[in-house]
């Protein structure tokens, strides 16, 4: 009787290992997922922002219309944040700055319509801001990089 003996396949090469990607391809590549990730952190930090803003109004007394009507404008938000993060898949530079200017115009608009309570949640918002801004001089970066 033939004795069969069968050898584990071999897996395929780490990408840094292969001939067909060198290490530039791959920061590339890292460099705009991070850019695309704080798009989809904005997002998603809108969307949870909008629920959470909801059962804050009701829980203060606030008549359902109005907060759903509050819930509708920052739900609105949050999907132009998800379209702009799904366009940054095919333009990330013009969706990281539209995303920016976007965040930017609403923060202003917040501090004109509720001065007082511009200054909550400040913290969080810088961190937006600045990962919106990293976003866009990655992205500048890599664009200005490619036309070469």
């Amino acid at each position: 009787m033939e004795q069969f003996t069968s050898t584990p396949p071999t897996p395929p090469p780490h990408p840094s290992q292969n001939p067909d990607h060198n290490g530039y391809e791959i920061a590339f590549r890292q460099q705009i997922n991070k850019a695309r990730n704080w798009l989809m952190a904005v997002a998603a930090l809108q969307t949870v922002g909008s629920m959470v803003y909801y059962f804050k109004l009701t829980g203060q007394g606030v008549e359902p219309p109005a907060a759903i009507a509050a819930v509708v404008i920052i739900g609105a938000l949050a999907l132009v944040f998800w379209g702009l993060w799904f366009w940054s898949k095919y333009a990330l530079f013009p969706a990281a700055l539209t995303a920016l200017i976007l965040y930017v115009s609403v923060l202003l608009l917040d501090a004109i319509v509720d001065p007082e309570t511009f200054f909550q949640g400040i913290i969080m918002k810088v961190i937006i801001g600045c990962g919106l801004y990293i976003a866009v001089s990655t992205s500048y970066r890599l664009r200005k990089n490619s036309d070469k």
